[in-house]
């Protein structure tokens, strides 16, 4: 009989998870949240939310608002996997490997940026005072490695984004914010799911701080070198 890993819901949430660790100037923190309401149709089983800080030196000439506009020169920086464009601010890209019981899953998955300056009715919380923020999307997830009686449609995983700078009393330098929700969505699986959770959190876990410590690192080393590039134009 299969069982079923519904979709996550965020009313009265109970906290599950809290880390946080440390490496050199990275603050990264994530905790996985679960509804215990059981109103709901479908009742939801985990969502993980990851946060990271990291510094960020902008320069009067390139400032990180009018870099971020530029969704296809970020996708082409960021993301460490093969990746293919599939159109204008999106690509479809191979995220880092994880294990879930005896399998070892590679995920691919269609991921769209946009720079927008609009926060109204915008999911997650963004300061006022932002000007500008990459909404990142990460859509249409196949996972390779589940095995022939594992079918497309029997998951969903929907992950939701941003990433802003958060400017200091110093004109230079800034904070980079990067706040990231994923909701595991319907996942029919023939092993029970008290004894699935736990697995499926460790690995997806893992799998997406790999991924936003990789994205970031990379586009903090792409806007260095598009600030070079500014001020070699403008020598």
């Amino acid at each position: 009989m299969a069982h079923n890993l519904a979709a996550v819901s965020f009313h009265f949430p109970q906290l599950i998870i809290n880390r946080k660790c440390h490496q050199q100037r990275h603050c990264f923190r994530s905790f996985a949240v679960k509804n215990n309401n059981n109103n709901h149709q479908n009742p939801p089983i985990f969502s993980l939310r990851f946060s990271t800080f990291h510094p960020l030196f902008e320069s009067p000439n390139a400032s990180f608002d009018e870099y971020i506009g530029d969704e296809d020169r970020l996708l082409r920086a960021t993301f460490s996997g093969k990746s293919e464009k599939l159109n204008k601010g999106e690509w479809r890209v191979e995220m880092p490997s994880f294990q879930l019981l005896f399998l070892k899953l590679s995920p691919v998955v269609d991921v769209r940026l946009s720079c927008k300056s609009s926060t109204k009715d915008y999911p997650i919380h963004i300061p006022r005072h932002v000007s500008k923020f990459l909404d990142l999307q990460m859509m249409r997830w196949e996972v390779r490695g589940m095995g022939k009686d594992f079918k497309p449609q029997m998951f969903r995983i929907s992950v939701k984004g941003v990433m802003y700078a958060i400017r200091t009393e110093s004109e230079s330098k800034s904070m980079l914010r990067n706040h990231l929700i994923l909701d595991l969505h319907s996942f029919d699986s023939p092993i029970p799911t008290d004894f699935l959770q736990p697995f499926a959190e460790k690995g997806l876990e893992g799998m997406m701080k790999e991924s936003m410590r990789d994205f970031t690192q990379n586009l903090v080393l792409d806007y260095t070198k598009y600030k070079k590039e500014k001020q070699n134009k403008n020598a």
